[in-house]
């Protein structure tokens, strides 16, 4: 049975200390043309929140360090666009996306795609969802009041066993993480991108403007009780979406603060 550490935030605004590819608009920090080559990896053995480093306009450094187990890991920058995050393609997000103003309208727009995707998985009951565990019994997801809950949307089944629900407050979202081997269900600030290997999972966000929803990323094992390896939430660049390339390596499309920056890349591995 695979756990996660439940990282959600103690605050009223869940701002919490970090998915998303998995995204589904699923960005740079830079005001020089970009390069076609990676930049020289720099030596960093410092705490763990200097991993990532940031130059006065905002350009990430790549760098290596040291996890909270003691593993190196090094972070890439690549200036590169040619990646495609999206298990969907651009014509399929524009046409759900683009009708909708409202986060939450877009994402009901891609439930409703999704749900003849993953035919009989995920039925809706006014505010609530029904998802179907893998011992075939259904299993009620209602919006938790207490947490500032006010809707919930289906955004992507894992096949290694796990719903991704993205969970609409009055002020920003978070997330949810529903295990249908056993219905564990584990809150988080970031969407949830999981390896295929169900080994390691990344947390993502990107709110440069209100900062009501998470900001960064956050690295972390699905294996009990292991805790964060790295997490980072800069305050001038965010993380849009991700996609694992390996079982330990995985690549963050990143946005800058900086109006009309281009997108960029950081790959992870370790």
């Amino acid at each position: 049975m695979i756990h996660i550490q439940n990282t959600i935030s103690k605050s009223r605004s869940f701002r919490l200390f970090l998915f998303a590819s998995i995204s589904f608009s699923v960005l740079a920090c830079s005001d020089n043309p970009p390069q076609k080559t990676v930049e020289p990896v720099q030596e960093n053995e410092a705490e763990i929140r200097a991993l990532i480093k940031q130059d006065p306009t905002n350009r990430f450094e790549s760098t290596r360090g040291l996890m909270s187990n003691g593993d190196s890991i090094s972070l890439n920058r690549l200036d590169t666009s040619a990646v495609q995050f999206s298990p969907l393609s651009k014509k399929t997000l524009d046409s759900l996306m683009a009708p909708h103003d409202n986060w939450h309208q877009k994402a009901l727009s891609l439930e409703t795609y999704l749900q003849n995707r993953f035919k009989g998985q995920v039925q809706r009951d006014s505010n609530n969802l029904i998802l179907k565990m893998l011992d075939g019994s259904d299993l009620t997801v209602r919006p938790m009041e207490q947490h500032d809950e006010l809707a919930l949307a289906f955004e992507w089944y894992y096949e290694q066993g796990y719903y991704v629900i993205r969970v609409q407050r009055s002020e920003g979202n978070h997330y949810r993480l529903i295990n249908a081997n056993n219905g564990e269900d584990i809150t988080m600030n970031g969407r949830p991108i999981l390896n295929d290997e169900g080994t390691y999972m990344l947390q993502i966000g990107c709110d440069l403007d209100a900062r009501y929803s998470f900001n960064g990323f956050v690295l972390q094992p699905m294996e009990a009780n292991k805790g964060v390896l790295i997490e980072r939430e800069p305050a001038n660049w965010g993380v849009e979406a991700a996609k694992w390339v390996g079982p330990q390596k995985v690549l963050m499309k990143c946005r800058s603060a900086i109006p009309n920056s281009a997108p960029f890349i950081i790959e992870a591995s370790w």
